[in-house]
């Protein structure tokens, strides 16, 4: 009997987990990939052009598609 192999490396590379750190004036943001390595970071205002402005951060990273 064969076995399917799937190779779910790029897959689990591709996810981004989005950590928010909440503050009363800024929200300070950190990217991972699947694997748990940093993309980046990020500091907005608490405001709703600072969630707009993380929100844009996070899918131009790419595999974002929610924070909760």
């Amino acid at each position: 009997m064969d076995f399917l192999t799937v190779d779910t490396t790029h897959v689990v590379e591709a996810l981004v987990i989005l950590g928010v750190d909440t503050h009363a004036d800024t929200h300070v943001a950190v990217a991972l990939d699947g694997l748990g390595r940093r993309l980046g970071s990020k500091t907005v205002s608490a405001t709703d052009a600072g969630y707009a402005e993380l929100v844009a951060w996070a899918k131009a990273l790419g595999g974002w598609t929610e924070s909760g």
